[in-house]
């Protein structure tokens, strides 16, 4: 599509339904880009640096990048903020807190477990 980097500006709870579930019946282009940003919101929630980045989703002349998206929690306001380390396409996420795909809840209950 492009060859420069793309900003994206995406507000989870568009692509989810009144359960919070991604909405069953959105075009293809839509669910492939909602369940990327899903897995950016897990990646920037959950707490083990083994794990490897989420591969980018952008199309660069073309071509889907072969790149790694790196995210992390914005200390300003809460956002998740990305950025692939190969075409630099980057972006915000929010309303991702209590979605399914937060692992900060879940992160913070396995660290008291692990104390007990």
């Amino acid at each position: 599509m492009t060859d420069s980097p793309q900003n994206w500006v995406t507000h989870f709870p568009h692509f989810l339904d009144e359960s919070g579930n991604l909405v069953q019946d959105m075009p293809a282009e839509a669910r492939h880009l909602a369940e990327a940003l899903g897995r950016l919101i897990v990646f920037a929630t959950h707490d083990d640096e083994v794990d490897e980045p989420p591969p980018c989703f952008v199309v660069v002349e073309g071509k889907r990048c072969e790149g790694e998206v790196g995210s992390c929690i914005s200390p300003h306001d809460a956002s998740i903020v990305w950025e692939c380390e190969k075409c630099g396409s980057r972006g915000v996420i929010t309303g991702w807190k209590g979605t399914f795909w937060d692992l900060t809840e879940q992160e913070i209950l396995g660290n008291i477990h692990k104390k007990i």
